[in-house]
């Protein structure tokens, strides 16, 4: 199993957070506290899950988590680069209708700088 990373990037648009593989039980407590750590009052954070191999439901717990505490501070999560079976899962659940889906919304995440984002049009995932 791999530890969850986090990777952060500003930009005058948004707190961009690139998260990396498998989020489960045992990591999912780090990347609460990173993420949490990203959320500034009336902020934009957007969520990149491009590189994400796995999540399980505390994972998800994790991004309900971030959603509310994001609202409470006048804030929004974006998630972007949801891989389908984890886009799947959270439509299933009802938890995707918590947040903006912005896969063809790369301008914060590419004003931030360089990162290891996918290519506009790679590894798109229909809605």
């Amino acid at each position: 199993m791999s530890a969850v990373r986090v990777e952060e990037r500003k930009s005058p648009e948004a707190v961009v957070a690139l998260l990396s593989g498998e989020i489960t039980s045992e990591t999912a407590p780090s990347m609460h506290e990173k993420l949490l750590g990203l959320v500034v009052p009336q902020g934009r954070l957007v969520v990149d899950m491009s590189g994400v191999t796995y999540v399980s439901s505390a994972g998800i717990r994790v991004l309900v988590l971030l959603h509310r505490r994001a609202a409470q501070a006048g804030g929004r999560v974006e998630l972007t680069g949801l891989p389908e079976a984890i886009r799947f899962t959270m439509a299933a659940t009802g938890f995707l209708e918590l947040f903006v889906i912005s896969d063809a919304d790369r301008a914060a995440a590419e004003s931030a700088g360089p990162a290891q984002l996918p290519v506009p049009g790679q590894r798109e995932v229909p809605r």
